[in-house]
Formats: C-alpha cells, structure tokens, sequence
C-alpha cells in the first residue's frame, strides 16, 4: 500500500492562529512558534523517555531494572528563534540519552526546517511523537555486526508506543484490536487486520496505523516462524534490558586502558546480570527445539 499524504488540517491552522493579529504574534519573542517548539521538544522528550523505559508515566515499571522517572533538568536551548528554556526528563538510573537533544548539546539548528516538516505532514502535537520512531538505529546496527540476522522490532514496545495516542477510557478496545494483527497466524491475514484496524480506527487515531505501515517490514519476520518461536522473538525486553545495564556501566567513565580491559569489565558485569535470570522463558524448551531444527548449524552445541 503506497503511503497516504497529509495536508495541514484548517481546523488546526485556525486553532492555532487564532489569537493571530502581527507578525509578532507568529514570529515574536515569545510567539507562537517559540512556544511550539518548546511543548514539540518538550513532548518529544518525554516520549523518548516512555520508549527508554518502556513504561508510560502513571503505568508499572515495565523493565527489569526497575528504572523510572525521576523529574526533569532545565537547558536552555540556542538557535534562529532566539533563547529557548526547555525542562528534559531524567530517569532513576541516569541512563537515559535523549536524542533529539542530546546530552551537553545547547545549540539547536535547523528549527525552521523541523517546524516545517512537522506540519507538512498535518501533525498534531501529539504526533510529533512519531517523528522518534527509528530513532536508535537498532534494527541496521544488527545487521551491519550480523548479517545473517533476520531483525524482528519488539511488538510489545510497538503497542506501548500505539497507545500513547489514545485516551484512557479507549485503551483496552484498541490494543485488543492491535492484538488481533499480532496474533494471526499469516502475513496475509495480520495485513487484512491491519486494514481493519484502519477503517475502525483512523478517524481518531491515524499515527498508529502509519507507523505501523511505515515499520511493517520489520514487524512481520515473527510471521516466518512456528508459534514456539514466535512467543519467544515477538519482544526485545531482554536485550534491551541487557544493554541498559552496560550502558550504565561505561557512561561515567571516559577512557579505558585498553580494548581487553574493557572486555573484563563486561564479562563481570554480565555474570552479576546473569545472576538476576532466575525465572524460566516460557516455552523455552519448544522454542529451543524448534530454533536447533529452523537455524541447524547456527546455535552452540553442548
């Protein structure tokens, strides 16, 4: 399916020029794009959080770290509009790198291009949310290091990232409606759920269904597989939390003596992770046999 194109809705034009009389009110000191680019930022930021945790902000701790928020820092951002004051979310661990704004970056160019792009595209504040998706490289870094690699995006984070944009009392009707394209047993018949999910849901939430089109490719290898498998690989929740914790190892140091050194301090801190893996993967052992019969030669044997 070719990809749907957006003009900027008139009610949203309307909306927010409403109050619109000088080029001041637009453009000024504090006009309206300056106040835009601070809530788009600031939004942004927080939905990088909710990716990083994998957790929205009032919902269970989500990750095996038990990492959460943890307030906000002030920064003051510098660009083409002037002097921008923006609050960047932190999390427990101090593991978060936000993305758009990275990390000691106070310069921020190309504010008119981001502006514009964003409502080319006819999107809301909420949408903006949609711009992060990819943002983190994941799936190419894996397949640069492994080729041989089929790259499976984690569902679970997919639906979390989907619900964002959907009000409390609709939660439950929408992802048991998501879950009717995750669960079919074809390609074939999740993409006809797909197109379902569209004509029910589109008219109120259209991000989700894009963003699941736009990121189709990688969200359908699980489909290649037998159902032993599939409940297995449909989430990266265990790499991710893995990674973490690496992360929070090496980012408060800035040198190591050597490659070998910092070799040990991963071998040690893998076998202090390891210790916490004391609940089995369910369905571990069906899903071994069939990943020793799917991937013969590949895995390591005993």
């Amino acid at each position: 399916m070719s990809p749907r194109t957006h003009e900027v809705p008139d009610e949203l034009l309307s909306s927010l020029l409403v109050n619109y009389t000088k080029p001041e009110d637009l453009i000024g000191e504090n006009g309206l794009l300056k106040q835009l680019t601070k809530r788009l930022v600031e939004r942004a930021l927080d939905a990088e959080m909710t990716e990083h945790l994998g957790h929205d902000k009032h919902e269970p701790v989500a990750n095996a770290a038990g990492n959460t928020r943890n307030g906000r820092s002030r920064k003051t951002l510098k660009g083409e509009f002037g002097e921008l004051p923006i609050e960047i979310p932190r999390d427990r661990h101090g593991s978060f790198a936000p993305q758009l704004i990275p990390k000691h970056q106070t310069r921020w160019a190309g504010f008119d291009d981001k502006i514009l792009s964003l409502y080319a595209r006819g999107m809301t504040v909420r949408e903006i949310q949609s711009h992060l998706d990819g943002l983190k490289g994941f799936p190419e870094a894996i397949e640069a290091v492994f080729p041989q690699t089929t790259v499976q995006l984690c569902i679970v984070h997919m639906v979390r990232h989907s619900l964002n944009y959907v009000s409390w009392k609709r939660r439950a009707e929408v992802a048991a409606d998501l879950k009717r394209i995750y669960a079919c047993a074809t390609v074939e018949e999740a993409e006809q759920a797909l197109t379902e999910f569209e004509a029910k849901w589109d008219a109120q939430y259209p991000p989700i269904s894009q963003s699941w089109r736009r990121n189709w490719s990688r969200l359908i290898p699980f489909f290649d597989y037998p159902p032993e498998i599939r409940k297995v690989i449909y989430t990266t929740n265990a790499i991710e939390s893995v990674n973490m914790s690496l992360r929070k190892l090496t980012k408060n140091r800035g040198a190591f003596p050597s490659d070998e050194a910092l070799m040990k301090l991963f071998y040690l801190a893998l076998r202090n992770i390891t210790k916490k893996w004391t609940l089995p993967i369910r369905d571990w052992k069906a899903a071994l046999n069939r990943f020793t019969i799917q991937f013969e030669g590949r895995l390591p044997q005993r």
